[in-house]
């Protein structure tokens, strides 16, 4: 978000400025690379003991990272808004 120069340096409006760039998309991703990587590692030691077609595990994985992707993303608005994403909003 562009704030004007002789804006920036109230604290108002810098917190604000950093607030509005907080979208919880660096913890969604996070929570997606978590995912991904716990949930083939899971289908890949358990492949042949499962009864599951390959089409399903692929589906199950997609879901799966779909889920955790929004938690990480709702998880980051609500700690970004709290102010607790390294100790300050981003």
């Amino acid at each position: 978000m562009h704030v004007p120069h002789a804006h920036r340096n109230r604290p108002h409006v810098r917190k604000w400025a950093a607030a509005g760039a907080a979208c919880g998309c660096a913890m969604g991703a996070r929570f997606l690379a978590a995912a991904l990587v716990l949930s083939l590692l899971w289908y890949g030691w358990h492949w042949r003991n499962s009864e599951l077609s390959p089409s399903s595990i692929a589906l199950q994985v997609l879901l799966i990272s779909f889920l955790a992707t929004a938690a990480g993303k709702l998880l980051g608005i609500l700690l970004s808004r709290r102010g607790a994403v390294h100790g300050r909003a981003r």
